[in-house]
């Protein structure tokens, strides 16, 4: 089992390095950076530690793998949460939908500024739902 933060409050940014269309982007994910995260999932580690120690799992329970039995304490929880966290999440928001200047799409999806094109995937909503982004419905 592991624990997996759906909705964090953290959020992240995508920004151009430079005027060179082809240099990599400067991409801040800002995991935990929400102290309320890292509650969260020291929360959840914990949560799925009570869960394994239920009896109907025992036969199917090796032991912990990680943090291990050592980490028991909030902060050596966190250390683990913090020295360990990946993204299992797809994120969104990277083209702001509206009608300000700092918007790529417009409300119905139209890009500003070039005709004929829209957008119409993750990368417009503005937050994350909690599933997978292939899941929301106009």
């Amino acid at each position: 089992m592991s624990p997996v933060h759906l909705n964090p409050r953290a959020t992240g940014s995508v920004r151009l390095r430079g005027p060179d269309p082809f240099a990599d982007p400067v991409i801040r994910q800002n995991f935990l950076a929400d102290r309320l995260d890292v509650e969260a999932m020291i929360a959840a580690v914990k949560l799925v530690r009570g869960v394994a120690a239920r009896p109907a799992l025992a036969p199917y329970n090796a032991g912990e793998i990680s943090p291990g039995a050592d980490a028991r304490t909030d902060d050596e929880i966190e250390a683990y949460v913090r020295a360990a966290a990946i993204a299992n999440l797809h994120p969104v928001g990277s083209c702001r939908m509206g009608t300000g200047i700092d918007a790529v799409v417009d409300p119905r999806l139209r890009v500003h500024g070039i005709a004929c094109l829209r957008i119409a995937d993750a990368s417009i909503m503005p937050s994350l739902p909690s599933g997978n982004t292939n899941a929301p419905r106009s």
